[in-house]
């Protein structure tokens, strides 16, 4: 279904956006299809390497589970978390993965609760998208709880949309973006819509800022695998 939102109120991830929420990531986000795979790919390369008996995959802000499904399709004899606060897309992956018993998902806001962080064989975290949505003042805590889930050797696979390092640059990289999405579709309205409503909602950091966030949770082994534009994604190693 195409994307046609236009949000009068403050950005929330109702019915009206999951069911177009593919349609959505797919022209809002520069090289989509690309980072996806990549994810993917890194993902695989990760849970190959601990040769732990069993292994357990959790992904914070699941949406409609995509991330949990490319890697399920290698690796589907492995434990499955989705974590997702939005009701209805929380509906969806239950209903999707009904019949998946080694797939779970928690309709749960993480700055209240995080799931077995004592489990020893959390071998991957995934985070796309997520972090810039929970407050700051939350994000460390976050962090915390998803570096102590981890077995050693674990790692979390985050993706965030990110500041410029000052105005200007960001002026340029912001107008190239927003070029991309009229390329995509997307008109001046829905544009100017979509920002507004996500003002206070989504706080993007400077990449340094969140590097420093991972490094102070405890994350020594930190490398950025892609980028784009305002988009960074990094793999972090406990």
């Amino acid at each position: 279904m195409k994307d046609k939102v236009i949000k009068n109120k403050s950005w929330e991830f109702d019915n009206e956006v999951t069911n177009v929420f593919d349609n959505m990531l797919e022209r809002s986000i520069p090289q989509y299809e690309q980072m996806r795979l990549l994810v993917s790919k890194l993902s695989s390369k990760i849970i190959n390497y601990n040769n732990i008996p069993t292994k357990t995959i959790i992904d914070i802000g699941c949406s409609k589970g995509r991330a949990l499904e490319s890697i399920y399709k290698i690796h589907p004899s492995l434990k499955y978390i989705g974590i997702e606060y939005s009701k209805p897309m929380y509906d969806y992956c239950v209903d999707k993965w009904a019949d998946k018993n080694n797939v779970s998902f928690l309709n749960t806001n993480l700055k209240d609760f995080y799931p077995n962080i004592d489990r020893p064989d959390n071998v991957l975290c995934l985070s796309i998208l997520t972090l810039c949505f929970v407050p700051i003042e939350y994000r460390s805590f976050v962090l915390t709880n998803i570096y102590n889930s981890l077995c050693k050797d674990g790692a979390l696979i985050i993706v965030e949309k990110c500041l410029s390092n000052n105005y200007t640059t960001s002026n340029y990289i912001d107008n190239v973006y927003y070029d991309m999405k009229k390329t995509n579709g997307y008109t001046q309205e829905q544009i100017a819509s979509k920002r507004k409503s996500l003002e206070g909602v989504l706080v993007p950091l400077q990449t340094s800022f969140n590097e420093e966030l991972f490094r102070q949770v405890g994350f020594n082994k930190v490398d950025v695998f892609w980028k784009y534009l305002n988009f960074t994604g990094w793999v972090l190693i406990k």
